[in-house]
Formats: C-alpha cells, structure tokens, sequence
C-alpha cells in the first residue's frame, strides 16, 4: 500500500512536537500530504448536559471559560505545526494541497475519538502521540484510530523519536490481525536493513509459521527472518519488546486486537502493554 495521505490529530496538549516531526519525516519520504488537524469538541454540544437548575449566567461563564481553552489549545496546537514545518523547511498549504509532499492545517470538531474514526478512514495513516498516563482523551482518541478507522496507527513514544527505517520488529502469532499488519507495514520495512517476524512460544499446527511470514517479506525485497522466542513463562509483551530492544529496532509493528466485541472496544493485553512501556515507535493495523 502506498501512503500519500497522513493524518495527525493534535489536542493542543500533551507531546505535540513528537508526532509532528514523524508525520513530516514520513510525509517527505513517501511523498505525502500530511494533514494536520486540531481536534477538539464543540463547546456547544456541552450544553445539554450542564442540567435546567444552572443559570444563564453560569452558562456564560462556563462557555467563555470552555472558549477560551479552546483558543489556547487551537493556537498550541498551530504552533507546533508551524515550528515542525519550519525546521524541516516546508509551509503549511493555504489551500487545496498539492501532490506530493505538503501540509496542511484545518479544525476538526464535534466528539473527538468519533470524529478521528471517521475522518482517518481516508487516510493512508494516522501518526499520534502515545497516550500518557491520565490522560482519557487522547486514549479515547488513540482507541478511534485504532479500532473504528480501519487504518495503521503509528504511535509515537514521549519525546518523540527518530525516523523508522533501518530494524523493524514484526509480532506474530498467525492471526489474521497479524497477516494484516505484515502486509500493511511493507513500505516502512522495504529499502530498511532488516525485519524481524517474532513468535512468542509455538503456534498451533493450523497457524503459519514465523518463518513463513519471513519468507512472504522476502518476496517484497525485504531482508527477513522469522524467529521463535521460548515461552518462559514472562508475559509477551515484555519478551517482544527485550527482543526490539536487543535487535536495535526502531519501530514494533503488530496488529490490534481486542479480548471482547462489544461496542465499548479496549486494547488487547498485549498490545496495551506495548502503548504503555514501549519506548520505540509502534504501528497497530486492526
């Protein structure tokens, strides 16, 4: 899959420089819009809940109080998009983008995670900060991304990190998730020096291989390898990510998944593991 379209959805807190300076990285190397939008709720549709005992004046009070964090946040979030385009010398696009790599800026409103599920099924790719710790919003967000947009979601560490090009760590246990996000994260791990498809213990027999996975790489030009790491008794996440840490892999891709179906969707224990300790880029494909 090519990428020619990269969303990046900033709130105007948390780590806005990480994110950015990866949507850049990748839009000029892909060659891709990176569509950088500010995503916020509609301080008005707060107003139902707010209750018939509150006063008029309270109400006022509460919408200028709600406007103006809008405004500090909105102008955060634009300047860190300017400050990233400025140092990798690219303007943001007044009007429609071009082809190729260009940027531009524009206001999402509405429910936040619902709008970024909706608006990211367009997108090639979604680049966002990893979410922190007490901090709903951007999970509630991250989840969107993930699970209703149907698209890759690039999760960026605190602090950001350095383009994934050279060592990519795949985790794979022969489910369909995982044959998605193999196939998916072939334009990060094609032109890099090595991928690495990890198995944690043995699969069943009806499962392919880790090795076979490895070989579906090479037919795209991609130096690979499958490995099987020993089931110890440790939890997975923990042994993938020793193993990307010792390969030297600069990004982890697996694919999302989750231990129920109902509508209220949570991430999956080994992947909520990996968001949350990982201090190298990972790409989840649902």
């Amino acid at each position: 899959m090519a990428i020619r379209s990269i969303l990046v959805p900033l709130t105007g807190r948390g780590d806005l420089a990480g994110p950015m300076q990866m949507a850049l990285g990748l839009g000029k190397r892909f060659g891709a819009t990176v569509e950088v939008r500010y995503v916020a709720p509609d301080p008005r549709l707060t107003l139902p809940y707010m209750g018939e005992g509150i006063s008029p004046g309270l109400v006022e009070s509460l919408m200028e109080a709600m406007e103006k964090e809008d405004a500090a946040r909105r102008a955060a979030a634009r300047t860190a998009a300017e400050q990233a385009c400025k140092s990798v010398g690219v303007v943001i696009a007044t009007g429609a983008a071009s082809s190729g790599f260009s940027v531009t800026f524009a206001d999402l409103r509405g429910d936040a995670a619902g709008t970024i599920g909706r608006v990211g099924r367009l997108s090639d790719l979604i680049v966002l900060a990893r979410p922190a710790e007490e901090a709903p919003e951007e999970d509630d967000i991250a989840q969107a991304a993930v699970m209703e947009s149907g698209r890759p979601v690039l999760l960026v560490p605190p602090g950001g990190a350095s383009l994934p090009d050279r060592r990519v760590l795949v985790a794979w246990n022969g489910s369909r998730e995982a044959a998605r996000a193999l196939s998916t994260a072939l334009p990060f791990m094609q032109g890099g020096e090595f991928a690495e498809v990890v198995t944690v213990g043995e699969l069943s027999e009806d499962q392919p291989t880790a090795a076979e996975a490895a070989i579906s790489l090479v037919r795209h030009e991609v130096k690979a390898e499958g490995k099987v790491l020993p089931d110890t008794g440790d939890k997975v996440s923990e042994v993938l990510l020793r193993e990307a840490h010792a390969m030297r892999c600069d990004l982890v891709v697996m694919g999302a998944y989750t231990h129920s179906r109902v509508r209220e969707l949570v991430l999956g224990g080994v992947t909520r593991y990996v968001l949350s300790d990982a201090g190298i880029p990972v790409l989840l494909i649902h």
